[in-house]
């Protein structure tokens, strides 16, 4: 737009509003307070107004991407590549690891879908929604050959030591506090480990236990000589979906939560 063109809708736009919107200072120009809280406030406008105007399945972006720990992908990935595969398959979906800018990441559009145990810390704003896709028990890994049958004692759970997992500390870990919220934030662990595919290494061929939702033990392990046993007490984990609702008109992302729903709700 020429100068003279920003200046006549700039003009429109203060009549408008009652307000100078952005004044000069020095040599640089700056919002005003009313002009900070309309830039604020116009970011999902502009966002379903780029949705409605798209193309849906555009052949140049047919592509999602989803954000999940590795014990979320290693659930979800087998429900639903077989899916994907008979029903898009010039569709690519992209799994990228959760880190401190996902949420940024999800509110930009780089980020589709966040799956994640409950609602991560930063997720409460109107404009993300969310889905529960299903409910996970907690049960406890111990080694092939240990003592423990059937069913862990709380003073079992108390004695022996534990392999925990914990990703980076920097991150904000659902699961791990909804443990801790029952277990009344005591810490047991021994061992930390950042990668849920290493825990049964950390608990093979010793005393040690870890916590593990049933979905990851029944799904595709480590081939570690570990086997699980019931939990001393009863914890449910909530994995839900996250995405920003302002993209909802996007006709990928619709069709994929379709098909995220349809997986879950026929193994429940």
């Amino acid at each position: 737009m020429s100068q003279s063109s920003v200046s006549e809708i700039l003009g429109a736009l203060r009549h408008l509003f009652h307000d100078e919107l952005v004044v000069s200072e020095g040599n640089r120009m700056r919002l005003t307070a009313l002009g900070e809280r309309l830039e604020a406030q116009i970011e999902a406008p502009l966002k379903l107004v780029d949705c409605l105007v798209s193309t849906e399945f555009s052949a140049e972006k047919a592509a999602l991407d989803i954000a999940a720990s590795d014990y979320i992908m290693a659930v979800l990935a087998p429900r639903l590549m077989q899916v994907i595969y008979t029903k898009r398959p010039d569709l690519t979906v992209r799994f990228h690891c959760i880190d401190a800018d996902t949420g940024s990441r999800l509110s930009s559009g780089e980020i589709d879908f966040l799956v994640t145990p409950e609602i991560p810390i930063g997720l409460g704003d109107p404009q993300f929604a969310r889905q529960q896709l299903y409910e996970d028990r907690i049960v406890v890994m111990v080694d092939a050959g240990s003592e423990v049958k059937g069913r862990l004692t709380e003073e079992q759970y108390w004695n022996l030591p534990h392999v925990f997992f914990h990703p980076n500390p920097d991150i904000y870990n659902p699961s791990r506090t909804t443990v801790l919220q029952h277990i009344q934030e005591r810490r047991p662990d021994v061992v930390l480990v950042e990668n849920h595919l290493l825990v049964p290494f950390f608990v093979e061929r010793s005393d040690a236990i870890a916590l593990m939702s049933s979905g990851f033990a029944k799904g595709l392990m480590p081939s570690a000589s570990v086997r699980f046993v019931e939990a001393p007490f009863d914890i449910k984990v909530r994995v839900f979906a996250s995405w920003d609702d302002s993209r909802a008109q996007d006709a990928n992302q619709a069709w994929f939560l379709e098909q995220l729903l349809g997986v879950f709700h026929k193994s429940s």
